[in-house]
């Protein structure tokens, strides 16, 4: 509402019946009270046609819409009751305004509907706040124009209050921004399908899930080929039994974005038909599909660590008898090679005896190495050193028809790990490597540095970090993915019978499992295998080297030995050999026994040597017993499955020298001299 600056000399006088009437300054006389609402008339309009307002005041009795006639001085002429309900005013509180601009919440609007209605000379709808009879605001649109009543030019104003509509405009636009919200976080959009004109329609949340931009056009169905060709006769059914049978349509698919990028959705719907609709929503379900992937992989890996563990405690348990077993097998029988001449027939069997007797240590050496529980002394190496030694030998075993590339990587790190470990592994992957090429091929041996970030190292299983590592490749006939599945488990293989019992990768993969590392492969039928180890990086000056020696005869000695041995046949063969090597011996049977001899003899013991498992106590702890009395007494353990008795994961600690079972008389001699020499 808008008004002139000039003001009559003294204000209008307003009344008003009890139903919406007009309000106008005219006299009425008792008579016309009494025929018509009541009415005050100005006298300045006292003389305009009565008929104008009775004819203006009759139309506005019937509209719900506020409506006010103000005169150029801003004063009210007229106005319906519908005009005061909103701001809660009465006849009397009307009559105590000035002028119109008292009404509004805000004087700028005030100033800004003057310049509009000056300007325009009309105002449609426009939107204002104006103030309450408690001074709070309230919501309108104002319409305003210029109109003739009771021959004076007024200016008419039409009053929508829109409070309400305000308040449901913002509760639907907070509903719609908390869903579209919810729609984000969730990755969850609407979406349907018209029937008859095949168009499909979705939501704005489709364009950014699919990541297009919402202005690239609605698509028709014909034309969304976004979800991967596999998955479109399922689509297709699937909606045909929705508009068909009106079964509800429900159906995980793999999409592909604009990006060219792979994301998995969740559709499902159901037919509307009354409105010939199919109806639904989808859901980007990619990161729920990667973790059921990664969960899937995670039990795969435990189920694998389960049978593998299986094997390796069963492993454990029966080494410690079967190598004490080997350990008298191999001892007597080259105690009767030495005295059997080789001309003699007995010889040969002899020989045999040991062979089997090897073999079956070297099965159980694997069975150890692969459930992490074999005894090991891992020194700081040069890798490529080691590697380049083992390849000299390994160049007779693979074969003259197959290359054998050496590629040894720059600047390589140092590891901490057994050289006889290497060894193992690189024979193991170089065999394997020649085994499946058909005639001429090449076998490839790499080594280099790599550093694993958190998603590399979580993928397989390990902590991230430095590593160096050794990589065996061949272009064999390869390996198929249920084949690959398996190869680390024990006793699978693909050879022949009596070619491979099964148990070289996985005694590979314990060996390198037990220095901290890991083994991963690769392989494709008809292009072939590719192994890579991977060893942590040990920072390290001092640089263990290989020695190659030659064979020398068994060392002899006189010191004393306080041998400690819980099977007597052990007992008995070790104290026979070392007394054959001119060592006086002091045989226990039991730790207790072991005590008593040491205290019987005092200082006279220059060594003792134990097995490690034993009851009563180990080894390591019979060991620091006697050094509380034998403070020089220096200790040689032995064992056929030490575990964790000797070191944290099989791993022998730096100056603790350990003789695995089952032993040759010369690796006795060798151990026990050994010992004895140090200061």
């Amino acid at each position: 509402m808008t008004s002139n600056d000039a003001r009559p000399s003294r204000p209008a006088e307003h009344c008003g019946g009890t139903e919406p009437v007009i309000q106008t300054n005219a006299d009425a006389s008792p008579a016309n009270t009494e025929s018509q609402p009541p009415a005050e008339t100005h006298p300045r309009v006292a003389e305009s046609s009565l008929q104008d307002v009775e004819r203006f005041r009759a139309l506005c009795d019937f509209v719900p819409i506020g409506i006010g006639v103000v005169d150029p001085a801003g004063r009210f002429v007229a106005y319906n009751e519908a005009f005061m309900e909103p701001g809660g005013y009465s006849r009397e509180d009307i009559k105590k305004l000035d002028t119109v601009a008292d009404l509004y919440y805000d004087p700028r609007q005030r100033d800004e509907v003057q310049a509009l209605f000056r300007q325009e000379g009309i105002l449609k709808n426009h939107p204002v706040q104006f103030r309450r009879k408690d001074g709070s605001p309230y919501d309108a649109l104002l319409t305003l124009k210029q109109t003739q009543l009771g021959g004076q030019a007024c200016v008419q104003a039409l009053v929508e209050d829109v409070t309400e509509r305000r308040r449901a405009e913002k509760a639907v636009e907070e509903d719609r921004r908390l869903l579209g919200e919810a729609q984000r976080i969730g990755n969850v959009g609407g979406w349907e399908f018209d029937i008859d004109t095949k168009q499909l329609k979705w939501t704005s949340e489709f364009y950014r899930n699919q990541q297009m931009k919402v202005d690239s056009g609605r698509p028709a169905i014909g034309r969304v080929a976004f979800y991967a060709p596999a998955y479109r006769p399922a689509v297709e059914q699937a909606v045909l039994r929705a508009i068909e049978l009106e079964q509800p349509l429900d159906m995980e698919l793999e999409v592909t974005t604009a990006s060219g990028k792979s994301r998995w959705v969740r559709v499902i719907g159901e037919m509307d038909r009354e409105r010939r609709r199919v109806i639904g929503f989808f859901q980007d379900t990619t990161r729920h599909k990667r973790a059921e992937e990664e969960q899937a992989a995670l039990e795969a890996r435990l189920q694998q660590a389960q049978r593998m563990g299986l094997v390796g405690s069963l492993a454990g348990g029966v080494a410690h008898e079967f190598n004490n077993m080997l350990t008298v097998i191999l001892g007597h029988t080259e105690i009767a090679l030495d005295g059997v001449d080789q001309t003699d027939p007995l010889h040969a069997d002899l020989v045999a005896i040991r062979t089997a007797a090897t073999r079956s240590a070297d099965l159980t050496r694997q069975l150890l190495a692969f459930a992490r529980k074999q005894t090991v002394a891992p020194r700081v190496l040069d890798l490529n050193a080691v590697v380049a030694s083992t390849l000299k030998m390994l160049e007779r075993l693979i074969g003259e028809n197959i290359r054998l590339q050496w590629q040894p990587g720059t600047g390589l790190w140092r590891v901490k790990v057994a050289p006889s470990q290497i060894d193992e592994v690189l024979t193991t992957l170089c065999v394997n490597a020649r085994d499946a090429i058909n005639g001429v091929g090449t076998i490839t041996v790499a080594t280099g540095n790599t550093v694993l970030d958190t998603a590399g190292a979580n993928a397989a299983g390990v902590t991230p970090g430095e590593y160096v590592r050794l990589c065996v490749g061949d272009d064999g006939c390869g390996m198929d993915h249920e084949t690959l599945a398996h190869i680390f488990e024990p006793f699978f293989t693909t050879k022949a019978v009596g070619m491979g019992v099964g148990l070289g990768l996985p005694s590979a993969y314990g060996a390198i499992k037990q220095n901290g590392g890991f083994i991963q492969a690769r392989s494709e039928p008809g292009v072939g295998t590719t192994l890579e180890v991977y060893l942590p990086r040990h920072v390290a000056t001092a640089i263990a080297t290989r020695t190659e020696g030659v064979a020398e005869s068994p060392q002899r000695g006189r010191e004393t030995i306080l041998l400690v041995e819980d099977d007597p046949s052990v007992l008995k063969l070790t104290a026979l050999i070392l007394r054959r090597l001119g060592y006086a011996v002091i045989e226990a049977g039991t730790p207790g026994d072991a005590v008593r001899r040491a205290m019987e003899h005092g200082d006279h013991i220059d060594l003792l040597m134990t097995d490690v498992v034993m009851p009563e106590m180990s080894g390591q702890t019979l060991a620091k017993e006697l050094l509380s009395f034998c403070p020089h007494l220096k200790h040689l353990f032995m064992s056929g499955y030490a575990s964790d008795v000797i070191a944290h994961g099989g791993r022998v600690e730096d100056g603790t020298r350990f003789l695995p079972k089952p032993f040759s008389i010369d690796e006795l001699a060798a151990a026990v001299r050994e010992i004895l020499s140090r200061d």
